[in-house]
C-alpha cells in the first residue's frame, strides 16, 4: 500500500514537472527491487523478518 503511494507520487511529478523521464522510472524501479529484496530476505531468514518486521510488544500485563 505504501509502496503504491510513493510511486503515484513519483510519477506524478514525472507528468506534472521538469522531472526527468527517465530518472523517475529508474527511481521506481530501485524502490520496486529493494522492496522485492527486503521482502525476500525477511521471508527466507527470521532475524532478518524481525529486523525488518518488528516484533509484538504486550501493551497490557
Amino acid at each position: 500500500m505504501i509502496l503504491g503511494i510513493i510511486l503515484g507520487s513519483i510519477f506524478s511529478r514525472t507528468i506534472h514537472s521538469e522531472v526527468p523521464f527517465f530518472g523517475s522510472i529508474l527511481a521506481a524501479g530501485v524502490l520496486v527491487f529493494m522492496h522485492w529484496v527486503f521482502a525476500y530476505l525477511a521471508f527466507r531468514h527470521k532475524g532478518v523478518g524481525q529486523l525488518v518486521k518488528g516484533g509484538g510488544r504486550y501493551t497490557c500485563s
